[in-house]
């Protein structure tokens, strides 16, 4: 429980109802107890089932989770806790992208900042550095706000919405200075163990209402001693946009969760696509574009971005 509670502490409320309802039972259940049923969709961590308005995701035989669309239940049956926990997350910002985008709420893959009001997001491949930059904004005393280290949320309105989440870190050392209590090892089985930090340890440097789009950055990894950036045409930017916000590569999506079976459901996935299309063009016009070239070394890289954003203001 202390996984999930790190995972989404930002978003952590008392109770006044839900529409997702998610049961965890320590108890094994085989999808071979289920009789009729083809997989539709496979990924290397499940399988996928759909039947009469309920998917059925089997986690080889270690578990298996439930969803039924009509009562918004997800039933999760494993005796492993790292099942149980990457079957719980799964499920939850699944089912939250899905209700994301039914309100144009788009996540778009990359770190977002908060600067006086204004936003900056970087779009950054897994790997470059996202979580990095995160992690020293943080820490710094500047006067910038994370808007989420992942995942930014862009709106019809131009608007960019925090959607910060846990923090995952693969070096323990990383995150040394935060107290246990803030921070969980987790033993993954797929891309070896991570550790979570809880984003609200910085709830100070975090934002908590929309930003104007203002900055938009492409990023991309180098050798260089040296990093730069520098202004580019809107028009730059756009295989960017179609990658990390349009198509949204790099962005936890969990089909195996939303998958939808009918002709009608596969017509309003297109229609999802051209609302992203829309929100990307609005996103575009109203920002700065720049290309940021970032160099081998991770402390500089910061403290370009921390100056470049005190001289844009």
């Amino acid at each position: 429980m202390k996984w999930i509670e790190i995972d989404f502490s930002y978003f952590k409320r008392d109770s006044q109802g839900s529409d997702l309802h998610l049961h965890v039972f320590k108890e094994t259940r085989r999808i071979e107890e289920i009789p009729g049923m083809v997989a539709v969709f496979s990924t290397p961590r499940n399988v996928c089932y759909y039947k009469d308005g309920v998917t059925y995701i089997d986690y080889f035989g270690r578990g298996l989770a439930i969803y039924d669309r009509k009562s918004g239940r997800v039933d999760i049956y494993s005796e492993d806790p790292v099942i149980i926990h990457s079957a719980s997350y799964e499920s939850i910002l699944s089912l939250v992208g899905q209700y994301l985008d039914g309100k144009a709420w788009h996540r778009i893959h990359g770190v977002g900042f908060d600067v006086n009001g204004k936003a900056a997001i970087v779009m950054l491949d897994s790997g470059s550095g996202k979580t990095e930059l995160a992690m020293r904004f943080l820490r710094s005393k500047a006067p910038q706000k994370l808007i989420s280290e992942d995942t930014p949320l862009v709106t019809r309105e131009g608007k960019v919405l925090p959607f910060p989440l846990r923090i995952g870190v693969i070096n323990a050392e990383a995150i040394a200075d935060i107290p246990e209590s803030a921070k969980v090892y987790f033993p993954r089985t797929e891309f070896g163990p991570k550790y979570l930090a809880d984003v609200t340890y910085f709830k100070d440097k975090i934002a908590t209402k929309s930003s104007s789009a203002w900055i938009l950055v492409m990023g991309k990894r180098s050798t260089l001693d040296e990093p730069k950036i520098y202004a580019v045409p809107k028009i730059a930017v756009l295989g960017n946009v179609f990658k990390n916000h349009i198509m949204g590569l790099g962005v936890y999506h969990g089909l195996e969760f939303i998958l939808k079976a009918t002709p009608f459901d596969l017509f309003k996935k297109t229609g999802l696509v051209f609302s992203r299309i829309i929100n990307s063009i609005i996103l575009i016009a109203r920002s700065r574009t720049f290309s940021l070239i970032l160099s081998k070394d991770t402390e500089k890289n910061c403290a370009l971005l921390e100056k470049f954003f005190q001289e844009q203001q």
